[in-house]
């Protein structure tokens, strides 16, 4: 491919560093090696998959996530500020403090079309063991992750229990939805909705202030269960985690738009990532039978298997969602 788009002297290709089309024509034949592979295994697994694997669509956006080596884009340090340095570019780009990068390693660079213009992702390696799951840890702390109490702590150690409570990005999600729908009805309006632009300037300002807050408050709430972690000795963190979880949720549709909205998998991975720069192993527990568990009767709490005909009983009742 990066023959043939030599030979035929392609504008677009022209213009554009070679290891960043290289990269970009890598990408597009990984995709369709991926989903060769996906579909022979769909052939024997099918139980594997939620769907049939799709092949590979055109895109269709004008503009596309573009990768750049630590050659083509250089990583500076200078009077204590950091700079990204592109390649046929004389103006560098201010990213931060030096002192943010420091002990890291510089790999890559991504400008990625977001919001109505251009996010710039750099990646770094860091030197992070992550922790071993000691085998009968003294110190535990456990934590359920919902959407009313957006944390629920408890611990093994005696101390007090407590809430991180969800309202504020409960409230956000709410007023985020009920404003896009809004602006998209201005848009799409006297024409098919199916077919019509959804994308102006109001709806990306919108969605990308929404994107800010929950990475804000995740990261803010992750950092503060870990040095309760640690000022506790807590030797573990352990919390609850049904995989596939808001696949055919049936709980409302006030409740499935509020549950469905909050991305718990990506608070998940902030906290497992924070815990590891302090040394803390975070365990994920499938939990899919504790509503209706009694720790006081000490009922015994099964793991969920599909195809499992068994009925569990347990000592207590739901009395309200």
């Amino acid at each position: 491919l990066d023959a043939i788009f030599k030979y035929t002297d392609h504008p677009t290709y022209r213009r554009m560093n070679s290891q960043v089309n290289q990269n970009a024509i890598k990408k597009t034949v990984k995709s369709w090696k991926s989903y060769f592979q996906l579909q022979k295994d769909y052939a024997i697994h099918p139980e594997k998959y939620k769907a049939r694997p799709r092949i590979p669509g055109y895109v269709k956006n004008l503009a596309m996530t573009a990768a750049y080596t630590n050659q083509t884009a250089r990583f500076i340090c200078k009077d204590g500020r950091a700079y990204l340095q592109f390649v046929n570019h004389r103006q560098p780009v201010l990213i931060g403090r030096e002192f943010l990068y420091s002990d890291m390693t510089y790999v890559k660079t991504e400008v990625k079309p977001q919001y109505g213009g251009y996010s710039i992702l750099l990646t770094f390696k860091e030197d992070i063991i992550l922790p071993e799951v000691p085998k009968f840890p003294k110190r535990i702390l456990g934590i359920d992750v919902g959407v009313d109490n957006f944390c629920a702590v408890a611990n093994n150690f005696g101390d007090i229990p407590f809430l991180i409570k969800g309202g504020a990005i409960k409230s956000m999600n709410q007023n985020f939805n009920k404003e896009r729908a809004r602006l998209l009805s201005e848009v799409t309006k006297g024409s098919d909705s199916t077919h019509s632009k959804k994308e102006t300037k109001r709806l990306h300002t919108l969605s990308r202030k929404r994107e800010t807050r929950l990475r804000d408050f995740f990261y803010k709430t992750a950092w503060y269960l870990v040095r309760y972690a640690k000022q506790q000795q807590a030797e573990v963190i352990v919390a609850g985690h049904n995989e596939d979880q808001k696949q055919n949720i049936c709980i409302g549709r006030q409740n499935n738009q509020n549950f469905v909205s909050i991305p718990f998998c990506r608070f998940l991975d902030i906290l497992r990532y924070t815990a590891a720069k302090a040394g803390i192993p975070v365990v994920l527990r499938e939990e899919s039978y504790t509503s209706r568990a009694s720790l006081l009767d000490l009922d015994a709490i099964p793991a969920y298997k599909k195809g499992d005909t068994t009925n569990h009983t347990f000592s207590g009742k739901r009395v309200h969602r």
